[in-house]
């Protein structure tokens, strides 16, 4: 009886050993910022963490709407993540980071949550779901934004960042 208790107890470890090593460790994350627009951006995909108000500056500055002057000349017309991220400063980077992810989707019916972000083998993956419609949608370039909120002590030895989007079809 008392083996057959130590191997229930040995098998129960290995399971649960086991079914850790596939998805990492699981992070808190608060997404702070989930925006979309059709508005032309310049230079819009970014997927990087960010650590100090430096760091967002550098982020933010090539980072803009655009329009088309009077002499048919694409120029600046708005810093949008600037003005998304003026309210994160030293205070808030003392003991946080960001993660920002800017993508775009060719289909304005698609949309984009946030699931998890997991951390394994010094990689932190943003886990997330894309909704596609079945049939037809609009075919308009739309321009997602997520700012997320983690703490930094829980990516201190990150040494990769990725994404991981899964494809669900929606009616």
């Amino acid at each position: 009886m008392l083996k057959r208790i130590a191997a229930l107890g040995v098998m129960l470890v290995m399971m649960f050993g086991f079914a850790g090593c596939g998805g990492g460790n699981v992070i808190g994350f608060n997404v702070a910022l989930e925006n979309t627009s059709s508005a032309s951006r310049h230079n819009h995909a970014l997927f990087t963490i960010v650590n100090s108000t430096e760091e967002l500056e550098t982020a933010c500055n090539d980072r803009y709407t655009t329009e088309i002057d009077a002499n048919n000349q694409i120029v600046p017309l708005d810093y949008y993540l600037r003005e998304m991220t003026k309210n994160y400063d030293e205070a808030f980077f003392s003991d946080k980071a960001l993660v920002l992810y800017l993508c775009s989707e060719p289909n304005g019916g698609n949309s984009i949550i946030i699931n998890s972000l997991t951390i394994k083998d010094k990689v932190l993956t943003v886990n997330t779901t894309r909704f596609v419609p079945r049939g037809n949608s609009p075919a308009v370039m739309v321009y997602w934004t997520f700012i997320i909120e983690v703490n930094k002590s829980e990516i201190t030895e990150i040494t990769d960042i990725k994404i991981n989007i899964k494809t669900k079809e929606t009616n």
